[in-house]
């Protein structure tokens, strides 16, 4: 028990799979682009773009995903009575429900895209089957995405509290 209340769950962010995720990501960029470059050298220029624009993607998200890993490294969300609290290696920050201005989340699953079905294995490989953003009446923000052990538990956890004033409940 903390001054933020009893603490009701614990949710991780996986770093390791995050991790393995870039290292894919970087590879396949890796590889397509050159064959791409080659590619044109040979005449077949249509292919070559679509190899080179996965170059291009696969390397970017590599490195957004790579950076997230040095972010995020040790990152736990800790959901008490009265607020969440964020724990990144010795830093810990604290946010009391009165505290929280706003929730949203984004939920592929609630979101069809643009070929009408509901998220995609990528969009879920690469963590991005849900993503939550709470921000604080005083600035900052927190984030965590599908990374995070029952992401969509605690972003739901989150907004009940702060919109409709439930007190969390232990899953």
């Amino acid at each position: 028990m903390t001054e933020m209340g009893a603490e009701i769950g614990e949710f991780v962010t996986d770093t390791q799979a995050r991790l393995g995720v870039a290292l894919i990501c970087l590879l396949v960029g890796g590889v397509a682009g050159p064959i791409g470059w080659v590619w044109i050298q040979v005449g077949g220029l249509m292919f070559a773009m679509a190899l080179m624009l996965l170059g291009v993607v696969g390397i970017g998200t590599g490195l957004a995903l790579s950076i997230a890993v040095f972010r995020h490294r040790g990152e736990r969300f800790t959901l008490c009575e009265q607020g969440v609290v964020r724990s990144r290696g010795r830093r810990r920050t604290e946010w009391r429900w009165t505290d929280i201005a706003a929730v949203s989340i984004v939920d592929a699953r609630s979101h069809p895209g643009t070929n009408g079905r509901r998220g995609t294995t990528l969009g879920r490989l690469i963590g991005g089957e849900l993503a939550c953003t709470v921000t604080p009446r005083e600035g900052g923000r927190l984030r965590f995405d599908g990374f995070t052990a029952n992401a969509r538990s605690l972003a739901e956890e989150i907004r009940a509290a702060v919109e409709d004033g439930a007190t969390p409940r232990r899953s």
